[in-house]
């Protein structure tokens, strides 16, 4: 890449899955001091277009069967000779094959790198219409990379030995942040064979590479539960069990823990930063890490007395520069040294720290604050539920109308949605029971295993006429 003229400060588009070649070029670019984008496999020719329009790219590097999301990006703004693939053919399109890079002279990187320059660009969703690309530098990393090993050996113990199993594409913030903790202590790392979350290849990886550290969302645990029950494999390695990315029901915890037989420990963190907080006094809860880098404030900018709800701020090394805008332009949200992450937790009076939602996600019904992950978790545990979700549509009344979504169990009667939606009457007051429910073969997920509310609304839309 050097030899091409790639130099700090650079972007470098890998448009890849997980993958030996994906760790090799990550970890090339920022050897060379320029700036890694590890870009969704999943984005579509229009987005795969914007994005490159934003970042200038001097180099891409991306699989055969995704290189047909380039076909809206025209070669003035990315040269046919500044794009190779790693694999497979792309026939008539003048693509390169990344061979030829191994091919060139070893070029000097650069010894005088800047520590606090952009390093990495995260693409995460945000409240706009375009994805946010959250910068982060090598001082972040590695205060995120030190905060993450603190917490495997305050669990685990044992932080050199192991084996990492990765939770996420690394196009997304946990995938790159647990290839960067594995190399740190030099632990083997193993990719599933899926380039989205499958609970069969995450559990079939982890009794045949023996792993020892399983990362998951409430979706994820929830899928590895009935999979490990439908088909048993020898997981007993396991040793430390995570579960992220969003509120987790209590009964899930149990569950976990009946059919793996391990304790499953909640983490909160975000793409934006990662390591303010630590282990609780329980395996739900969180704590501080470090005094002085964590607020949590009510909506007049105050300290939240224990049991009151307030958004969670962060300060720290470890917190990310700011969102990338354009070449040489970073958009630095912070408020004198705060990150208001938008997510809504408390604390309670032995001071450790539980999450209820995202600040976002808070729908708004005739003036009551409804968490959609309170009415989920609730369909969730009817006896017909094999995977639910929410979102709104905007009403002119109400100022939000709530849509719910399920997935039935296979061979379960003939069940309607006014049947599911008069079970929730006793657990769940009048004004959070769905208006509607719609019974799907398929609830949209992104590759972390969130919900996805665009989708979900989208589909609430067009179901709603």
């Amino acid at each position: 890449m050097a030899k091409l003229g790639v130099k700090p400060g650079d972007r470098v588009v890998l448009h890849l899955g997980n993958s030996t070649a994906a760790a090799i070029a990550c970890y090339a670019t920022m050897m060379i001091g320029a700036i890694v984008f590890p870009m969704n496999c999943r984005y579509a020719p229009g987005e795969v277009r914007r994005l490159i329009e934003r970042l200038r790219p001097a180099l891409y590097l991306g699989h055969g069967d995704v290189y047909g999301g380039l076909s809206d990006v025209d070669t003035a703004l990315l040269p046919l000779e500044r794009r190779f693939v790693v694999d497979g053919f792309v026939p008539d399109s003048g693509v390169k094959s990344w061979n030829e890079l191994f091919d060139a002279e070893l070029q000097p990187w650069p010894s005088d790198q800047d520590p606090d320059a952009p390093i990495i660009l995260v693409s995460t969703s945000g409240t706009t219409s375009e994805p946010k690309l959250v910068v982060h530098t090598q001082n972040t990393i590695s205060h995120s990379t030190a905060a993450i090993v603190e917490l495997i050996e305050s669990t685990a113990g044992d932080v050199t030995s192991g084996v990492d199993l990765a939770s996420t594409p690394i196009f997304h913030s946990p995938g790159w942040l647990q290839l960067m903790v594995a190399m740190t202590l030099t632990r083997k790392f193993v990719w599933p064979k899926c380039r989205e979350f499958d609970a069969n290849a995450f559990l079939n990886a982890i009794e045949r590479h023996r792993c020892t550290i399983l990362v998951a969302t409430p979706f994820g645990i929830s899928e590895l539960i009935a999979s490990q029950r439908a088909t048993p494999r020898d997981v007993g390695c396991l040793s430390v069990c995570y579960v992220a990315g969003d509120a987790c029901r209590a009964e899930l915890y149990d569950e976990f823990e009946q059919v793996f037989g391990k304790t499953l420990r909640n983490v909160l963190g975000m793409s934006e930063a990662a390591g303010n907080l630590k282990g609780g006094l329980t395996n739900k809860s969180m704590q501080v890490r470090l005094p002085g880098t964590v607020r949590i404030i009510d909506e007049h900018g105050n300290d939240t007395k224990s049991g009151e709800v307030g958004e969670l701020l962060y300060s720290g090394d470890h917190v990310f520069r700011g969102y990338w805008k354009s070449p040489g332009v970073i958009d630095d949200v912070r408020r004198d040294g705060w990150f208001y992450t938008g997510d809504l937790v408390y604390k309670d009076e032995q001071d450790d720290i539980w999450f209820v939602s995202r600040k976002k996600e808070i729908i708004v019904r005739d003036g009551e604050n409804i968490a959609p992950v309170e009415i989920e978790q609730r369909l969730l545990e009817h006896p017909f539920a094999a995977d639910a979700a929410v979102t709104t549509l905007p009403d002119a009344k109400l100022g939000e109308r709530i849509v719910g979504f399920m997935k039935l169990e296979a061979d379960i009667g003939d069940p309607t949605p006014d049947d599911v939606l008069r079970s929730l009457a006793p657990v769940l007051a009048d004004y959070k029971i769905p208006e509607f429910l719609f019974f799907v073969d398929h609830i949209p997920r992104t590759a972390w295993g969130k919900a996805d509310r665009r989708r979900l609304r989208a589909m609430a839309t067009e179901f709603i006429r």
